[in-house]
């Protein structure tokens, strides 16, 4: 047999066509394994009619140990971020996210919880999203299934709730929903921890250490991507986004409308009235993304015809640094710092020339800012 895998109660390996899992030796001892063992079993085959929820088989004992088999994959969602990541469209990463927050769904409908979702444990088959692993699950609608006080395992580190951190026990369906939205940052980005992406608004409430906070399952957390989505594709959405940002209105669909602005749009964006206001609100209330605001403001200033359409880029960068009580980080700050000196020493825009010799003045900026921004 080839060892494919390897989890926290036993290893799996390829054979006859179908993946099979054994219980690992050196955790067998443990009170109350063998028992979970089978339950992550049982728990996985009263899924099987659950679209993305990997197939289980047979469950038995030979001469190696306890075992059950499933059906073979090609590999997990981690493997295929980390090697592909680059080239997957923002169409397929959608349809990764819908798929297994889909399946997701079907399992909270039915009262099961899966306190172990990570890209591991999450496999792609023939293209297809494949959720596998219930070793941890639980069943709220058993009693017996309750009665997992011996278990020490509290699922993947950067994909666990605080409250499942403490306590596997404590766990809800809105921690499953922390780690889908860990998962959605890991598809978008590439970083678990990265939410600048369109779905920001949704990971950020999916993420947050309240429970409180939280979307309440994996069915509110799906009906919030769709929104989003069907919000993109509707052509009066942008339209609706532009006369908010003409009346000076800032909100949410803002935000996303921002978060999905290409380079021309942001460029373009400038003739209509209070758009640079809107701008700089974002900037203030979403610390977090201003970087990646920032340098798409940096890629659109090629679309610039004459000197004056970079005043706006100078005065954007100039507010931001000069906000002395400033939430932005170092890399934001200094990315500001050198679309500025860009205007002035390589556009040779006056202006942004007396603008950085006010802020070499100013105490509250940064000395590596000020030393890059002197520098001829």
């Amino acid at each position: 047999m080839d060892k494919i895998g390897s989890g926290g109660f036993g290893n799996v390996f390829k054979k006859d066509g179908k993946a099979i899992k054994y219980l690992s030796h050196m955790v067998r001892p443990r009170e109350g394994i063998e028992h979970r063992f089978y339950r992550e079993y049982e728990i996985t085959k009263s899924l099987s009619h659950v679209p993305g929820v990997i197939n289980v088989f047979e469950y038995g004992e030979d001469s190696t140990g306890l075992y059950y088999t499933m059906e073979l994959c090609d590999k997990n969602l981690k493997d295929l971020i980390e090697n592909n990541y680059t080239s997957l469209s923002k169409e397929k990463k959608d349809e990764y996210i819908l798929s297994i927050v889909t399946t997701m769904k079907e399992v909270h409908d039915l009262d099961i919880l899966h306190r172990d979702l990570c890209p591991n444990n999450i496999l792609i088959k023939e293209e297809s999203i494949v959720i596998s692993d219930f070793g941890l699950g639980k069943n709220l609608s058993e009693d017996y299934s309750r009665k997992t006080i011996n278990t020490t395992s509290f699922g993947h580190y950067g994909y666990t709730a605080p409250e499942q951190l403490n306590s596997l026990m404590e766990a809800t369906k809105q921690s499953d929903v922390y780690s889908l939205g860990k998962i959605i940052n890991y598809i978008m980005t590439g970083d678990y921890d990265n939410d600048n992406h369109k779905f920001s608004i949704i990971s950020k409430a999916a993420t947050a250490q309240s429970e409180k906070v939280r979307y309440v399952d994996a069915n509110e957390l799906l009906s919030a991507i769709e929104s989003i989505l069907q919000k993109l594709k509707n052509t009066e959405f942008e339209s609706k986004c532009l006369k908010d940002i003409e009346n000076n209105i800032y909100n949410d669909d803002i935000k996303v409308y921002f978060l999905n602005m290409g380079a021309i749009e942001t460029y373009n964006n400038f003739s209509i009235p209070n758009y640079r206001n809107i701008l700089l609100t974002f900037l203030k209330r979403e610390p977090t993304h201003a970087k990646e605001l920032l340098e798409k403001l940096q890629t659109s200033m090629s679309n610039c015809r004459s000197f004056e359409a970079y005043d706006n880029y100078s005065y954007i960068m100039y507010t931001l640094l000069m906000e002395e009580e400033s939430e932005h980080n170092i890399d934001t700050l200094f990315l500001a710092g050198e679309i500025l000196k860009y205007i002035a020493v390589d556009v040779r825009r006056f202006n942004a020339q007396d603008k950085i010799r006010t802020l070499l003045d100013k105490e509250h900026v940064h000395p590596k800012i000020k030393e890059m921004l002197d520098d001829k």
